[in-house]
């Protein structure tokens, strides 16, 4: 029976993923859960571990630090990554560190859960036989999954000749996937990622001319090497349909530019997940090419995100007055733009607003009851005032959304603050940036959203924990003052007994004498 331990800084996460799957039925065993990569390591020299499902993104340390130790400790342990909605990047230094499986965060499930496991066990198993043996299990690969390892891993011998010549690549998401998981449940991978590839593979212009593969349950990745007529936007018209009509799914699709050499191929897959996000605008369901970078372009539009940073802030924390405040800001800079640039601001404000939304496993259809074209509906209004108006309205509605779904979410950033705050309140450097970096939030708003949601400042809650914690150490042990200092989070022990007068109303040698 394989252990398996979960390292993920979110309880709520780590509880689903041991309540998920009935892990003993399926011959695996969750022998611990811990909250960040350090945590992990230390559990690990205590307790034999076979396979490991980490998190990227965690206090303390990282997904990404934790595993390079453990490839320096030369660990034999199997590694399933979770990840963001935007993490890609991140996720391909972790499988050149040796990770075998990652599965988004929005698509975990008990299916998908205990498939990227099994295929995790499975390579484990493999291992040991060829390490006796001496041979390459990856001679046993189809080429398909030859281009899943060239995606997430960049190992490109099997299919150096595919990418020797120009090529394009296409990526295929699920536009709803949240539903689409519900709706297969447990038989997600064999009613569900097996019919996708199956269908798609069955079309003769994909299975004669190019590689496709599914790389999670969400995405499909297909590589196109260009014949004389560049055919690939009406291949995956036909894929797009072929899954509408046999399996009443709705898919976005994101193709790159034309492509070629190794070199090219991750920058390419990367633009075409960017390209993916133009659905946000453009609708679901439909294809997005760098042609259509005239209309809207989606790079442009994440280096503005610095401009709608602080409305966004609002809306993630339920500020209310901060949100007419900052809007009023926003669209009043508008009146200084020509009517197409205000145009283009708004759309590119929409498009954050529905990452911010992608980010929480949400959809901005899913807001509104309907898919949207964002694009014909402000190129519509032939006035400022007009496009201020309606964006004001948009901002009722998304206001009203978060008030109404996310109140359980907010919690949960109350508890992830405070949990952090726990674990790190013994580190000098600990700070409120830090903590608001930690769940999201600039510094300002952290701030008045910490009083309002726990009632007393971040600093005062942390003096208040840190005297605590050392009047217990005081009480129970024999540490010397200067000591209590040091791990309770203070590097100088003049500090100490000026805060914990002030705070105990004794100094530390009174109060262990009293």
């Amino acid at each position: 029976m394989y252990n398996i331990l979960i390292v993920d800084d979110e309880a709520i996460i780590r509880t689903s993923i041991s309540l998920l799957v009935k892990w003993e039925e399926e011959g695996f065993h969750i022998i611990g859960d811990v909250a960040n990569g350090r945590q992990a390591l230390q559990f690990m020299e205590e307790h034999q571990v076979h396979i490991v499902i980490t998190d990227i993104k965690m206090p303390v340390m990282g997904g990404i630090e934790f595993i390079k130790i453990l490839k320096e400790r030369e660990s034999k342990v199997g590694i399933v990554v979770l990840s963001g909605y935007n993490d890609f990047p991140l996720v391909k230094q972790t499988f050149k560190l040796g990770v075998q499986d990652y599965l988004l965060k929005s698509d975990i499930n008990e299916e998908s859960l205990k498939e990227s496991v099994k295929n995790v066990a499975s390579t484990l198993e493999q291992r040991g036989i060829f390490a006796e043996t001496h041979l390459n299990y990856n001679i046993k690969l189809s080429k398909e999954e030859c281009l899943k390892q060239l995606v997430v891993e960049g190992k490109v011998d099997f299919i150096k000749d595919w990418i020797s010549r120009p090529y394009r690549l296409a990526c295929f998401e699920i536009d709803d996937f949240q539903a689409e998981a519900i709706r297969f449940g447990k038989k997600l991978s064999g009613e569900l990622v097996e019919p996708m590839v199956n269908f798609a593979s069955q079309i003769p212009r994909v299975g004669n001319r190019c590689l496709f593969c599914s790389l999670s349950p969400s995405r499909y990745v297909l590589l196109y090497p260009i014949p004389k007529e560049d055919q690939l936007l009406s291949i995956c018209g036909q894929v797009i349909s072929v899954w509408k009509n046999y399996m009443n799914i709705s898919v976005s699709v994101g193709i790159s530019r034309v492509l070629e050499g190794e070199e090219a191929f991750h920058i390419g897959f990367e633009e075409t997940l960017i390209n993916i996000s133009m659905k946000f605008i453009f609708g679901k369901g439909k294809i997005h090419t760098p042609d259509a970078y005239h209309l809207f372009n989606p790079h442009l539009a994440m280096a503005c995100a610095f401009k709608y940073e602080e409305l966004i802030e609002a809306v993630r924390g339920g500020f209310y007055t901060k949100i007419e405040d900052e809007q009023q800001k926003l669209f009043t800079t508008f009146y200084s733009l020509p009517l197409e640039q205000a145009v283009l601001e708004g759309l590119y404000f929409i498009y954050h607003i529905a990452l911010m939304l992608k980010d929480n496993s949400d959809e901005i259809w899913i807001v509104f009851n309907t898919d949207t074209n964002f694009y014909e509906k402000l190129n519509r209004l032939d006035s400022i005032r007009q496009i201020e108006m309606w964006l004001i309205n948009f901002m009722r509605w998304i206001v009203d959304y978060m008030e109404h779904h996310y109140t359980r979410k907010q919690e949960d950033l109350i508890e992830r603050a405070k949990r952090f705050i726990y674990e790190n309140f013994a580190n000098p450097s600990l700070s409120v940036a830090t903590v608001a970096s930690y769940i999201g939030f600039n510094e300002k708003y952290f701030c008045t959203w910490f009083v309002k949601e726990v009632g007393v400042s971040f600093v005062n809650y942390l003096t208040e924990l840190r005297m605590t914690k050392a009047k217990v150490l005081m009480d129970q042990t024999h540490m010397k003052i200067y000591e209590v200092s040091e791990h309770v989070g203070y590097k100088s022990v003049e500090h100490f007994n000026r805060v914990f007068k002030k705070t105990i109303g004794l100094s530390p040698t009174q109060y262990r004498k009293g």
